[in-house]
């Protein structure tokens, strides 16, 4: 190796579960970032879990942690950041297509509030 050359990272062994695949931070988050591209099948681990992702997860989208019930909160970093428009189960990509955004629910108690003044 060059000195220029920096060595390759270090990755887990195949079926093994790397802990820096996915971001979660608080024990109240049902979902995680994805810090790489993730297959199905590959296991990952966050807060004390280890999944199975059932659905590819692409760079920088979620995956859930634990089943997710259609209208429960998905939660990031401890907060609501929407809620599921479907059944989601653990390990499967989260995004657009089965979170609804909590924007509506914010704007419509605003333009109702807007209204009393």
């Amino acid at each position: 190796m060059d000195s220029n050359e920096s060595p390759a990272p270090a990755q887990a062994p195949a079926g093994h579960a790397s802990p820096r695949r996915v971001l979660a931070v608080d024990a109240r988050d049902n979902v995680a970032n994805a810090l790489e591209e993730l297959a199905t099948g590959d296991r990952i681990e966050a807060l004390g879990r280890s999944i199975a992702v059932r659905t590819p997860v692409p760079l920088g989208h979620k995956v859930a942690l634990a089943p997710i019930a259609a209208g429960d909160p998905v939660v990031k970093y401890g907060q609501a950041i929407g809620r599921a428009s479907s059944d989601i189960a653990a390990g499967e990509h989260v995004h657009a297509h089965n979170v609804a955004s909590l924007f509506d629910d914010w704007l419509s108690a605003h333009e109702s509030l807007a209204g009393h003044r």
